[in-house]
C-alpha cells in the first residue's frame, strides 16, 4: 500500500484537544515545494513517463527545425565631403554635404524598394518551386515588369509535345502552347523552359509572389545597424539557406553602391543645369548692363577714356572731392533704394512658398550679404537633389519628406527672414547716407543728372560681371564633379558564407521540452495530490482535525511470522525493527497520553474498514504486557471482530455473551501464549449486538475488570459502521484513533471525528498505520543504523510482532 506523502489542504490549524498530557510537538509545516517534492515521488510514474514522452515529442519536432545562419556586410559611408563642407565659410543655415545627409537616410534608402525590388528580381526571390525537381525547369524564368501573384500548375501532355499553363486557386486555364515556346507571357514571365526539362506527363508547380510584397518582406527580414557616429552601415541577414542570405546581402549592397552613384550623378547632372540657367540669366544680365551704358555714353558724347562728365564749373566731377563724394552718396542711395524695393517684392512671394531665386541672385545687395547668399545657394542644392530624388521614390518616402520639409523651411522662414533682416539693414544704410548728403552744401545739389546716371550704370555693369564671374566658376565645378562623380558608400567587408548557424533550435527545443514536460508531470502530480481524497499528510491530521500524532507504525512487508523456527524469529528482527521501536515510542505517549489516574481504560477505532486498527490495537496491547502491565484486550468489534484469530483464541463466549448475562465475566477472559495479556472474544454473531454495547452491562463489566488489570484496551468497529465505537469511547472515556495512509478516507475521517467531539470522550490522538518511508514521516520514525536490538531470548517472544489480519 503506498504511503507517501501528500498535500495537505490549505486550512488553519485547529487547537487539539487538550489533555493532561500534551504530545510530542508537531513538526514545522511541510513547505510547498517539500508538498509538491512528495507528490512527486508518489506519483513517480507519471512524472517519469510524462517527461519521457515530452522529451521525445522535443526531440522529433527539434529534427525538423532547421538551424539558422546569419550573413553580414559593412558598408562605409564617405564622410571627408561632409567635413570638408562644414569647414565652407559659405555654408547656409541647413548644411548640405552628402546626398543624403545623415545615416538615417541612407538606411532609408537601403530599405527603399528601388534598392530591394531590384535585388528581389536579381535573387529570383519572388519564385518558390513546389520541389527541388522542379528547379531546373524554373532555372530560365525571369520577370519583366509587375508580375500576377498565385500559384500555378504547367502541365505537359503524354506526347510532350504540348503544354497547359494552369492557375491552381481559379483551376483555370491561363496558356496552352507548344514546348519550345515561351510560356506566362500574359503574366508577366520571361520563361522559356530549357530543353529535355520538359518530359511527357510532366507537371510543374510553383508560386509566384508580387515583388513588392517579397520587398517588403525583405525589408523586414534585413537588419540595419548603423554605428553612432553614422559612417558604418552593417547589413544583416538571417535564414535556413547560407547560400541565399549571402547572395541577398551581396547584392543589397552592390544595389546600394550602384543607386547611390546614380542618385549622387544625378544630382550633379540637375544642379549643373541650374547652374546653367542661371548663368544664362546673368550673362544677359550682364550684357543689358553693359549695352546701356555704353547707349548712355554715346548719347552723352562721353568716351570711356575720358572718364565721368563735367560738373557745374566745367571740371570733371571726380576732379572735385566734394562734387564726388555728393555724387557717390547719392547713387548709393538710388541703389540701396532700388534693392530694398526689389527684396520686399521678393521676399513678399517666398512666403507663399515660391522663391525665385535668380531675381533674388540678380540684386546687388544679396550678392554682397553672405548669410542670404549662402541660404539662396543651399536653397538650389537641396532642390536638385529633391528633383532626383522624386525622379525615383514618391513623395512618401521618408528622404523625399525630409528634404521636402527643408526646402520648405529655407523657402518659407530662412530666406524671408534673411531677406527682411537685409531689407532693415539696408534701409538703415539708406537714411544713414541721406543724412550725411543733407550736410553736403545746398550749391552742389545741382550737379547733373548725367554723371549720376553714368555712375550707377557704370556700378550695375560692375555688379553683373560680378555675378556673372561667380556663377562661371560655380557652373564649371559641378561640370567637373558630374564628370568624376565618386559614390558616397562603398563597401568595406562583402558578406562570406558562414560556416556556422547563429542559432540552433534543436538543444534549446529538446531543454524546453524535456523542463516542459517535467513541469507538466510535477503538476499534475500534485493537481492529482490535491485531488486525492486519502490521508496522505501529517499535517492533514494536525491541522485539518486538529489532533496530536502519537505514533506512526511503519510498512510491514509480510502477513506472519509465527513459524516458531530460529529462521522467523531472524527475520522478525530484521523486518519488524522499525514496527516495535515505533509501538514503543506510541506505548509510551499512549500511557502519558492517558494520564496516571488508575488503570488505563482506552477504545482504539479508526475511520473506515481496511486502517489495520485491530493490528494496531492488538500489538500496542502486545506491547503493554511487554512492560509487565496486566493487560486485557477486548475484541469491541461484535460485527466483524476477528483478534481472536491473531492471538490463537475463542471466539465465543465473548463479549455479547457476557452483556446478555448467558455466561459470567470470569468465563470469557482466556488466557494468550503471552505473558501477562488476557483476552475477551467478540461474542456471538447477534442482532442486538450493538444495543447490548449501549447498554448498562457494559460499564458494569469494565467497572469489574479494572482492578485485577493495570491497561485495557478495547478493539471497536470503524466510525463508518454505527455507533458502536461512540459508545465503546463513551464507556471507557478515552479514544485512540488509527488512520492508514494512503487508505483512509480523509473526508470521512474528518466529518466523524468532528462527530465524536460533541460527546464525552477523550481523544488521545492519531496513530498513523502503514507509513512508507519518506520525509513527511521522518519526524514520527525510528531507525538509526547499528541501534536495533539483538534477540538474545531463548524462546523468542519477547519482541514479537503480532501479524496483519489476512
Amino acid at each position: 500500500m503506498a504511503s507517501d506523502a501528500t498535500l495537505p489542504p490549505n486550512q488553519p490549524a485547529l487547537v487539539p484537544f487538550q489533555t493532561g498530557f500534551q504530545a510530542a510537538a508537531a513538526p514545522a509545516p511541510m513547505s510547498d515545494w517539500a508538498r509538491v517534492f512528495a507528490a512527486a515521488r508518489r506519483y513517480k510514474m507519471l512524472v517519469a513517463t510524462v517527461t519521457v514522452v515530452g522529451s521525445l515529442a522535443g526531440l522529433v519536432i527539434g529534427k525538423f527545425l532547421k538551424p539558422v545562419y546569419q550573413a553580414q556586410a559593412t558598408i562605409w559611408i564617405q564622410s571627408s565631403e561632409q567635413d570638408h563642407d562644414r569647414g565652407r565659410a559659405d555654408q547656409g543655415p541647413i548644411q548640405s554635404a552628402q546626398l543624403l545627409g545623415t545615416s538615417g537616410g541612407w538606411l532609408d534608402l537601403i530599405r527603399s524598394h528601388v534598392v530591394l525590388n531590384d535585388v528581389v528580381r536579381e535573387a529570383r526571390l519572388y519564385l518558390a518551386p513546389k520541389s527541388r525537381a522542379d528547379s531546373a525547369a524554373l532555372a530560365t524564368l525571369t520577370v519583366f515588369g509587375d508580375v500576377r501573384p498565385g500559384t500555378y500548375r504547367l502541365e505537359v501532355d503524354q506526347t510532350g509535345q504540348h503544354f497547359t499553363l494552369r492557375d491552381v486557386a481559379e483551376n483555370a486555364v491561363l496558356q496552352q502552347g507548344s514546348v519550345g515556346d515561351s510560356v506566362g507571357g500574359l503574366l508577366g514571365l520571361a520563361w522559356v523552359p530549357p530543353a529535355g526539362t520538359l518530359r511527357p506527363r510532366a507537371v510543374i508547380r510553383f508560386t509566384m509572389t508580387a515583388l513588392s510584397d517579397v520587398a517588403l518582406e525583405l525589408s523586414q527580414s534585413l537588419r540595419i545597424r548603423a554605428t553612432a557616429d553614422g559612417y558604418f552601415v552593417r547589413l544583416e541577414r538571417r535564414g535556413h539557406d547560407p547560400v541565399l542570405i549571402t547572395t541577398t546581402v551581396n547584392a543589397v549592397a552592390d544595389r546600394l553602391v550602384a543607386v547611390a552613384a546614380d542618385l549622387k550623378r544625378e544630382r550633379r547632372t540637375e544642379l549643373s543645369s541650374i547652374l546653367h540657367e542661371q548663368r544664362d540669366r546673368a550673362k544677359a544680365n550682364l550684357s543689358s548692363a553693359e549695352l546701356a551704358l555704353t547707349q548712355f555714353r554715346v548719347r552723352n558724347a562721353v568716351r570711356p577714356s575720358e572718364g565721368p562728365a563735367e560738373g557745374p564749373d566745367g571740371r570733371r566731377i571726380t576732379a572735385d572731392p566734394t562734387f564726388a563724394s555728393y555724387v557717390d552718396l547719392q547713387v548709393a542711395i538710388d541703389g540701396l533704394a532700388r534693392d530694398r524695393e526689389a527684396i520686399t517684392q521678393v521676399v513678399a512671394r517666398a512666403r507663399d512658398g515660391s522663391v525665385p531665386v535668380d531675381e533674388l541672385s540678380m540684386i546687388g545687395a544679396v550678392q554682397r550679404s553672405s548669410a542670404l547668399a549662402a541660404a539662396l545657394k543651399d536653397l538650389a542644392d537641396r532642390q536638385a537633389e529633391l528633383r532626383v530624388l522624386r525622379f525615383r521614390y514618391a513623395d512618401t518616402h521618408p528622404p523625399v519628406r525630409r528634404l521636402a520639409q527643408q526646402v520648405d523651411t529655407l523657402a518659407r522662414y530662412v530666406i524671408p527672414e534673411l531677406g527682411g533682416a537685409l531689407v532693415a539693414a539696408l534701409a538703415a544704410r539708406e537714411h544713414e547716407l541721406q543724412q550725411r548728403i543733407d550736410s553736403i552744401a545746398r550749391a552742389l545739389r545741382g550737379a547733373p543728372p548725367v554723371a549720376l546716371e553714368e555712375i550707377r550704370l557704370a556700378r550695375d555693369q560692375a555688379n553683373a560681371t560680378e555675378l556673372f564671374s561667380n556663377l562661371e566658376q560655380r557652373y564649371n565645378e559641378a561640370r567637373l564633379a558630374e564628370v568624376s562623380t565618386l559614390p558616397d558608400v562603398r563597401i568595406l567587408e562583402r558578406a562570406s558564407r558562414p560556416a556556422r548557424p547563429v542559432v540552433n533550435a534543436t538543444p534549446l527545443v529538446l531543454l524546453l521540452a524535456l523542463v516542459v514536460s517535467l513541469g507538466t508531470g510535477v503538476g499534475g502530480a500534485a493537481l492529482l495530490d490535491r485531488a486525492d481524497p486519502k490521508i496522505r499528510d501529517p499535517e492533514q491530521v494536525t491541522r485539518a482535525m486538529g489532533l496530536s500524532i502519537l505514533g506512526a507504525v511503519p510498512h510491514v512487508h509480510r502477513n506472519g511470522n509465527g513459524n516458531g523456527n530460529g529462521n522467523g524469529r531472524a527475520h522478525a528482527e530484521t523486518d519488524d525493527t522499525g514496527a516495535l521501536e515505533a509501538l514503543r515510542g506510541i506505548r509510551l505517549n499512549v500511557q502519558h497520553a492517558y494520564g496516571a489516574a488508575g488503570p488505563l481504560l482506552i477504545t482504539v477505532t479508526s475511520p473506515g474498514r481496511g486502517d489495520g486498527k485491530s493490528f494496531v490495537t492488538c500489538n500496542l496491547a502486545l506491547a503493554f504486557a511487554q512492560v509487565g502491565y496486566r493487560t486485557l484486550l477486548i475484541d469491541g468489534d461484535v460485527r466483524c471482530g476477528a483478534l481472536h484469530r491473531l492471538l490463537k483464541a475463542a471466539r465465543r463466549p465473548g463479549l455479547t455473551d457476557v452483556l446478555a448475562n448467558e455466561v459470567t465475566p470470569d468465563q470469557v477472559v482466556q488466557s494468550t501464549p503471552y505473558a501477562h495479556l488476557s483476552f475477551i472474544g467478540g461474542g456471538s454473531r447477534l442482532h442486538r449486538g450493538p444495543e447490548l454495547l449501549c447498554s448498562e452491562a457494559l460499564p458494569r463489566l469494565i467497572t469489574a475488570m479494572r482492578p485485577h488489570y493495570d491497561a485495557i484496551l478495547v478493539d471497536s468497529p470503524p466510525l463508518a459502521a454505527g455507533v458502536d465505537a461512540s459508545a465503546l469511547g463513551a464507556v471507557t472515556g478515552s479514544l485512540l484513533v488509527v488512520l492508514r495512509t494512503g487508505v483512509t478516507d480523509r473526508m470521512i475521517a474528518e466529518a466523524k471525528v468532528e462527530l465524536l467531539r460533541t460527546l464525552p470522550i477523550r481523544m488521545l490522538g492519531v496513530v498513523l498505520n502503514d507509513v512508507r518511508p519518506g520525509v513527511a514521516y521522518s519526524y514520527y520514525a525510528y531507525s538509526l543504523e547499528g541501534y536495533s536490538v539483538r534477540e538474545e531470548d531463548p524462546d523468542g517472544r519477547a519482541g514479537t510482532l503480532l501479524p496483519r489480519r489476512s
